[in-house]
């Protein structure tokens, strides 16, 4: 009996002790800046697995009207259960705007486990250029246990689905026709290629710094916050020639692209009769789409009438650039997609028992066909397709609204 017991015992330790050793896992946390003073925290998630010492996933974050989401990988180490996880461009807590500075942070925690929860402490430290400019970021994440595997999770990840739900203050395309405010949206983070500007780079004064604080008192709230803003302002000019670089980088890509012929009779589109402007390279590309054969590869229910689509390139990241349609009309035109997750809010038609998501290939890319992971985010279900379209055929899902039991609308009639 007592051998029995002693065996189950040992079983259930080894077992325990495997698993205490696993960072894989939904972590969830609240982020909060290490400074004196009230400021907006950040809700982070990240949903990693473990591979050894290595370990790779997704990380996302929530700070004020933005949502920012990417693809992470790291380090793990088993002795003292650290783990690292560098490059990840974090918005500077004093950001107003969601196109503001970035700051380069490199994310450390410990992995505590017990019984009843386990715990991921750490926190987002900024590199070294930027260590006066961007304040350390303090978090503590909870491992959900109730979403299964960590690889189930990967499976079907839609990073944000715990903290975003379609509310008013989102900018949203309508389906009848094509909304301004998310074409402004986008505008604002593309950085225009043909306007030409003088730039100044500044070097952040580190050694001064560091003499000026060696020999005087440590400075006052109001100094200290005088320096960031000036210290912001050199990181963001700083941040404007890395993305003129990036996109130099961008030309040099090869690529398969389509010249699309202006049509010689030209016809209204419904967002023309709508009263919304068209631009001439959105009516191009509209004219473009029509032309190629929409293949359908799934249909998802859906319930909410407000939904978030997230697009990543799949596979390489190799230039592949798309245009999304919904219901026929250009949501999102001569957008790149990359590791880093682009966002559309979308709301869909009340009329329209189905709504189609349509992705047009604007090119190749280096490796055909435009390849493309597109999750769809429903309130707190997540839905993951991959998408493949080439210069003879869209990519097309259908968003099926799911039927109600009771419409809550016609109660409040």
């Amino acid at each position: 009996m007592f051998k029995k017991l002693f065996i189950w015992t040992i079983a259930l330790l080894l077992s325990y002790s495997t698993w205490a050793q696993s960072a894989s896992g939904s972590w969830y946390g609240k982020a909060d800046v290490v400074l004196q003073g009230s400021f907006s925290n950040y809700l982070t998630e990240l949903i990693i697995q473990q591979k050894g010492n290595e370990i790779e996933g997704v990380f996302g974050y929530y700070f004020k009207d933005t949502y920012q989401s990417f693809f992470v990988r790291g380090k793990y180490n088993k002795e003292t259960r650290e783990v690292t996880i560098p490059n990840l461009p974090m918005l500077l807590y004093a950001s107003t705007a969601r196109n503001g500075i970035e700051c380069p942070m490199t994310f450390i925690g410990k992995l505590l486990v017990s019984q009843a929860q386990s715990t991921m402490n750490g926190s987002f430290y900024p590199n070294d250029k930027y260590k006066y400019t961007c304040p350390e970021l303090k978090v503590n994440f909870t491992m959900d246990r109730t979403e299964g595997t960590a690889t189930a999770v990967l499976r079907n990840m839609a990073v944000g689905q715990r903290f975003w739900k379609p509310q008013e203050e989102d900018h949203v395309v309508e389906a009848e026709k094509k909304a301004e405010p998310v074409k402004e949206a986008i505008a604002k983070t593309e950085t225009p290629e043909k306007k030409e500007e003088v730039i100044v780079k500044v070097e952040t004064p580190v050694k001064k710094a560091e003499e000026v604080i060696a020999k005087t008192e440590p400075p006052t709230a109001a100094q200290r916050q005088a320096e960031l803003i000036r210290e912001g302002e050199a990181a963001k000019k700083e941040a404007e020639v890395a993305a003129k670089e990036a996109a130099a980088e961008k030309k040099t890509i090869p690529s398969t692209s389509i010249q699309v012929p202006v049509g010689v009779s030209k016809s209204i589109s419904p967002a023309e009769n709508n009263g919304v402007k068209v631009t001439p390279v959105e009516q191009k590309i509209a004219d473009a789409y029509k032309k190629r054969k929409n293949i359908y590869n799934k249909d998802i229910e859906v319930e909410s009438d407000s939904i978030r689509i997230t697009f990543y390139d799949n596979g390489d990241i190799d230039g592949d650039t798309i245009s999304v349609f919904l219901n026929g009309e250009p949501v999102l035109t001569n957008q790149m997609i990359t590791d880093r997750g682009t966002n559309i809010y979308v709301k869909l038609d009340e009329v329209k028992s189905v709504n189609e998501i349509s992705m047009f290939a604007q090119n190749l890319g280096k490796f055909p066909p435009n390849t493309a992971l597109m999750v769809v985010t429903d309130g707190n279900t997540r839905y993951e397709v991959y998408l493949s379209s080439s210069l003879t055929q869209n990519a097309t899902v259908r968003l099926v609204r799911k039927k109600r039991d009771s419409d809550h609308r016609l109660k409040l009639r």
